[in-house]
């Protein structure tokens, strides 16, 4: 398939060609065409996007090597950071949207699941889960830190406590992530059954 020529259209809508696949890639990053582009394979009665010909963004490793920025990596680094940071407040918003959202609506998932009792177990209860974990937990810090005796003793078992919820949350999502995957899985098993 690596010897197929294409004919593309040009400006004037006008067939140009023939040429490889490599040479239309290098047309698209020499700007000459875009994914947009129609293009035509030899013996081919179908104009195609040259996006559906490539199967996805050409490889240019030349291209990625001259387009390093330090400035933009640092800054790369600092968003992957923040957001490791920020994930668990996410996933508590998540979770207080989703409820809000099955109790103005009035259903619940397992409506729609082909297993209810693990629907409800891995999708139902996870906004529950997280958000009555948060609470038990915020008011057991409060509480074990005003134990402590001295005022930064306080402070310091505060933040930490705080600290350990966050990334508690963070590990909450990932287990329920996992067990998502598995009813996905299960799911689409119980579908190919039924098709036989």
């Amino acid at each position: 398939m690596s010897d197929t020529r294409y004919y593309y259209s040009d400006a004037n809508n006008k067939p140009v060609g023939p040429v490889t696949l490599q040479q239309l890639r290098q047309l698209l990053r020499d700007g000459v065409i875009n994914e947009d582009t129609n293009v035509i394979a030899e013996r081919s009665n179908n104009w195609v996007r040259f996006a559906d010909v490539a199967g996805g963004p050409p490889t240019n490793s030349g291209a990625a090597e001259a387009d390093f920025n330090c400035g933009a990596v640092l800054f790369g680094l600092l968003m992957v950071v923040g957001q490791f940071f920020t994930l668990p407040l996410n996933l508590l918003k998540q979770a207080g949207a989703t409820l809000s959202a099955w109790g103005t609506s009035k259903v619940l998932p397992t409506a729609q699941s082909d297993l209810p009792v693990l629907t409800f177990l891995a999708v139902v209860t996870r906004p529950a889960v997280h958000m009555i974990f948060t609470g038990i937990a915020f008011v057991g810090v409060c509480i074990a830190s005003f134990a402590v005796p001295g005022g930064a003793g306080k402070v310091g078992y505060f933040v930490l406590g705080m600290i350990a919820i966050y990334f508690a949350n963070f590990a909450i999502g990932y287990v329920f992530d996992c067990l998502s995957v598995i009813i996905g899985i299960a799911n689409s098993v119980r579908n190919v059954e039924r098709r036989k």
